[in-house]
């Protein structure tokens, strides 16, 4: 049995980056349905901020702003999450282990109310 041809098709083509819209978010919030699956995209911001900081971290309510919404075939969203996690462990390698996020007792803690 002649195994199946495992070339990606895509290697070796390059395309430019320049005037590709770029897109902050620290917030994702998938969502599913069976033909496919969404992704919003949104930021996370205090929902207000004193006009004078003090010295010492305090908490805040925070907000979330939608940004975008990405709709894509589930069997693409597998393939872009292996491909994620491929660009994670060569970031790691690179640049060292990536920081836990902490706990909310953690925060607690940090964070007086």
């Amino acid at each position: 049995m002649t195994p199946p041809n495992t070339k990606n098709p895509l290697d070796g083509i390059v395309f430019e980056t320049k005037d590709v819209p770029t897109l902050y978010s620290n917030h994702a919030s998938p969502s599913i349905s069976f033909n496919d699956l969404r992704i919003y995209f949104g930021e996370v911001a205090p929902k207000e901020l004193a006009a004078v900081q003090t010295t010492t971290a305090k908490r805040a309510e925070p907000t979330v702003t939608p940004r975008l919404c990405v709709v894509m075939s589930p069997e693409f969203a597998k393939a872009l999450a292996q491909s994620i996690l491929t660009a994670v462990d060569k970031y790691e390698n690179v640049f060292g282990s990536l920081r836990l996020a902490p706990t909310q007792d953690q925060m607690d803690e940090k964070l007086p109310g």
